[in-house]
């Protein structure tokens, strides 16, 4: 109890000093309620939850991070994250993902380069700004931290809810050590032109083999990182030309509440 009142308590002291927040924030949250009640209203419970999860996961995260972390999160970074929840519950609750290929890999290297921000401001914080190459190195570890942990996020809700937050991908060539029986020589399938798949309800064919989420799963890690490498070099153009990039990217360090 005495927690939630401190948070409570320190939200609204926040939201008072700053107006552009308190708009910033009654936008995401709108947004979140609206779209779990369409949800709801359409029978899909699933995706009705999905908003609200969002709306906790990353309230709470920022909020634990300003109140306890001593870490200031500038409206700018906030408006990415949201940006970065806004769009995971429009690919997954709209259809954007299937009306925009590109906008999975769009989030994820937005989250990557937004994530090393986070772990970048944490470092110098542990370090108290003494090593800004540990620190970007520490930036880079923690961001794809975040990115295994809301890969293993996904699996978790996949496998609870009977759903497929892990994207499938047709393939047209498989190597299989599996179908050989021996890790020493590999079964080769090339030029795949279908797949029939016998379950109770009959027969259903597809074009090609089905990948179930691997591949959805490493790329996704893959363009986390290149977000990652996207934020050190903006770094190290800063360093190069004295002038602090950063600043308009990664939260303050700011004393204890």
């Amino acid at each position: 109890m005495k927690i939630a009142k401190k948070l409570a308590h320190f939200s609204a002291e926040r939201l008072k000093r700053d107006k552009t927040l308190a708009v910033l924030l009654t936008l995401y949250i709108a947004f979140t309620v609206c779209a779990s009640i369409i949800c709801f209203c359409q029978g899909r419970v699933r995706n009705g939850l999905l908003p609200l999860a969002y709306a906790a996961l990353f309230l709470l995260a920022t909020l634990l991070a300003e109140c306890y972390g001593g870490i200031r999160c500038g409206n700018l970074f906030l408006s990415v994250m949201y940006f970065i929840a806004v769009g995971g519950i429009l690919g997954t609750c709209f259809e954007f993902y299937s009306m925009i290929p590109a906008f999975d890999t769009l989030l994820h290297t937005v989250s990557g380069f937004i994530f090393a921000a986070l772990g970048y401001v944490i470092a110098q914080k542990l370090t108290k700004g003494s090593s800004p190459i540990m620190s970007l190195l520490f930036a880079l570890c923690f961001s794809l931290a975040v990115a295994l942990m809301w890969e293993l996020f996904e699996w978790g809700l996949t496998l609870l809810m009977r759903g497929d937050m892990l994207e499938d991908t047709f393939v047209y060539e498989i190597r299989s050590y599996l179908l050989s029986g021996s890790h020493n020589e590999a079964v080769e399938l090339l030029d795949i032109e279908k797949t029939q798949i016998y379950h109770s309800g009959g027969v259903y064919e597809i074009e090609g083999y089905l990948d179930l989420g691997g591949i959805d799963t490493l790329t996704d890690m893959l363009v986390c990182f290149v977000g990652d490498i996207i934020f050190a070099l903006v770094a190290l153009v800063g360093k190069i030309t004295h002038r602090d990039l950063l600043k308009y990217f990664v939260p303050a360090c700011v004393g204890g509440e």
